[in-house]
């Protein structure tokens, strides 16, 4: 029998957690927004002022260092969040060493970005919508990556394993994102998406392992 997914339940509880640690994850949303910052203003320029050849060439450099920089810094704030899930530390314990933690798993995270962003082109190129369905299937990913300790490939298909049978419901927290971005003054969106994701995760992930006998 299918297990009933509660996508109320993890939306409160990241809710809850942002507003527990909200300057925290704030922080961190800023932090990656101004990472990314330089990608969108070279961007934009290159759009712009398409007679100066070389701004494409700059954009694509400056779009490559951003996602090393991510790259760097994404596992070590998934790491943070897993834990403060579980309440083996707080959200306020950041530190600086903490957001690299996770810096020997840049290449994985960077391989599994490019994976996923391609599957989910992929789709949205055939019709849009197996582009979405793809997206919301393969969006554990990362998550799997730092909690399994496994390759960008495996992560992303033993994703699509865990929501079998799920993404309609999944499909609801898509649909609620515009509310949660409001709430959650716009920049702390993504660490309390990411705190959602993970409660779903979770639930998913015990779902997958009673199902198939899967003991830790």
């Amino acid at each position: 029998m299918e297990k009933t997914l509660n996508i109320f339940d993890s939306i409160v509880f990241g809710y809850k957690k942002f507003w527990q640690s909200k300057w925290a994850l704030i922080s961190l949303g800023a932090i990656l927004y101004l990472i990314n910052k330089p990608s969108f203003v070279v961007e934009r320029l290159a759009e712009n002022n398409p007679q100066v050849t070389l701004l494409p060439l700059l954009s694509l450099a400056v779009d490559i260092l951003s996602l090393i920089v991510i790259s760097m810094i994404m596992p070590g704030i998934i790491q943070i969040l897993l834990e403060a899930y579980n309440d083996k530390i707080s959200i306020h314990e950041i530190t600086f060493s903490k957001l690299f933690s996770k810096i020997n798993l840049t290449p994985r995270y960077a391989l599994g970005f490019v994976i996923y962003g391609l599957i989910c082109l992929g789709g949205t190129i055939l019709v849009i919508i197996p582009g979405i369905i793809w997206g919301i299937k393969y969006c554990f990913w990362i998550f799997i990556l730092i909690d399994k300790n496994l390759s960008a490939w495996e992560s992303i298909k033993f994703s699509g394993k865990i929501t079998y049978g799920y993404k309609k419901k999944l499909l609801i927290l898509l649909l609620a994102s515009p509310i949660l971005a409001i709430i959650t003054f716009l920049i702390g969106f993504f660490p309390c998406l990411l705190l959602i994701c993970i409660h779903l995760y979770k639930q998913l992930l015990s779902f997958y392992e009673e199902k198939h006998g899967i003991t830790n």
